[in-house]
């Protein structure tokens, strides 16, 4: 194995011997520790952590919201995402899984497997619909309204712990805000064009591409 190797009968102050290879690995672990200058043109100058833009905060902060949500209705044995299909359709009977993920933000072909889920477990029933026979309509049972009415709770207790009490100043101030960035994401993703221009790289960032597409140090 190459490793790096002290000479016992070399004299104090005499640097390890290494191995072409091992030199080759310190070489890259240097290269890695020290970015290009040339690469961004700048752009190590301007990168501030994810954590502190608009983005990684939402991202942060839901992450953080679901985990302890999710501990607070493990008791129930339903996962916060779960307890919010039973909520809106508690909330709108009968309706469809379809409608449902429109509702709450959640992807059709997710919910599926969400509601087989819930109806196994004898927490909504599922019926056909008679206008369609391939879709179906969704109903919260007595034993699904309850955890319904369990996770109300839990929610409100999270809310409170984070500082947001439903209905108070800083709850309503923060979701005026979260609506109006909704508003203006579903906006911009109406009127953004079909096509979005690529980003040409600085150079020296990435290797010459050959006309046939492929990397000509890949060959």
């Amino acid at each position: 194995m190459d490793v790096p190797y002290h000479d016992a009968d070399a004299p104090d102050g005499i640097p390890p011997v290494t191995t072409p290879r091992t030199r080759h690995v310190l070489g890259l672990v240097e290269a890695a520790a020290s970015p290009p200058a040339d690469l961004g043109h700048g752009l190590w100058d301007v990168l501030d952590p994810v954590t502190d833009s608009l983005a990684g905060r939402l991202t942060r902060a839901a992450r953080e919201l679901q985990a302890r949500l999710n501990d607070d209705l493990a008791f129930h044995e339903v996962t916060f995402p779960q307890w919010m299909v039973l909520h809106e359709a508690a909330r709108s009977v009968p309706t469809t899984p379809g409608e449902v993920a429109d509702s709450i933000g959640m992807a059709r072909s997710t919910i599926s497997p969400v509601v087989r889920v819930l109806v196994d477990r004898g927490l909504l029933t599922r019926s056909e619909a008679y206008a369609d026979a391939r879709a179906c309509l969704i109903r919260v049972t007595h034993r699904g309204a309850r955890v319904v009415r369990a996770g109300l709770a839990c929610r409100e207790r999270v809310e409170r712990a984070a500082g947001f009490a439903p209905g108070s100043a800083a709850a309503r101030a923060l979701l005026e805000d979260l609506r109006a960035l909704e508003d203006g994401l579903a906006q911009s993703r109406r009127t953004r064009p079909s096509r979005i221009p690529p980003v040409t790289p600085p150079p020296g960032v990435y290797p010459p591409v050959s006309e046939s597409g492929s990397g000509d140090d890949m060959r």
